[in-house]
């Protein structure tokens, strides 16, 4: 139902981004347009098509970044990780999610962020599906230490970090 019609609507939308900033160009919104397409191909279980969406949104996300680190940028790397995830590419996917942690990392500053904690356990879950589970728990261990600075009365999230740490 709501993915279809949400995928519909993305799709529109894309079109009429490239009729309005040229076809072919580069634009931050013909990024985000192309990764949103993505995300909604990914829910719908279409994952190749999601791929090539995600693909194709990192690529200019890239080019309009020129090598800088941006909020953006981890999200199209991160929507890719989980297309080659979904794909049953682990390692290609666990090379992504250690790009989009450290480009978090750096984004963060050293500074705790529910966004840091997630890139960490989107990175040691892929870790522990290539059987790496001796740094997968160290990652979720830092995650999970991460969750309690940030929300000392709990977190459904961290309880669910503890219960991983726990079946690995």
């Amino acid at each position: 139902g709501k993915h279809e019609e949400a995928y519909d609507h993305f799709v529109q939308c894309y079109e009429m981004r490239k009729k309005l900033y040229g076809a072919g160009s580069v634009h931050p919104k013909l990024a985000q347009s192309l990764g949103g397409i993505g995300v909604l191909l990914t829910h719908l279980g279409r994952h190749e098509e999601a791929l090539l969406h995600d693909e194709k949104a990192l690529a200019m996300q890239r080019e309009l970044d020129a090598g800088k680190d941006s909020r953006a940028m981890h999200h199209c790397i991160g929507s890719l990780a989980v297309s080659l995830y979904n794909l049953g590419r682990r390692k290609e996917a666990a090379t992504r999610c250690r790009e989009a942690l450290d480009m978090k990392r750096r984004l963060c500053g050293g500074r705790d962020d529910i966004n840091l904690s997630i890139a960490i356990i989107n990175y040691a879950t892929t870790l522990e599906s290539a059987r790496e589970l001796n740094e997968a728990l160290k990652l979720l261990g830092e995650a999970e230490a991460m969750l309690g600075r940030l929300f000392p009365g709990g977190d459904d999230l961290r309880g669910s970090v503890l219960g991983k740490i726990g079946v690995i």
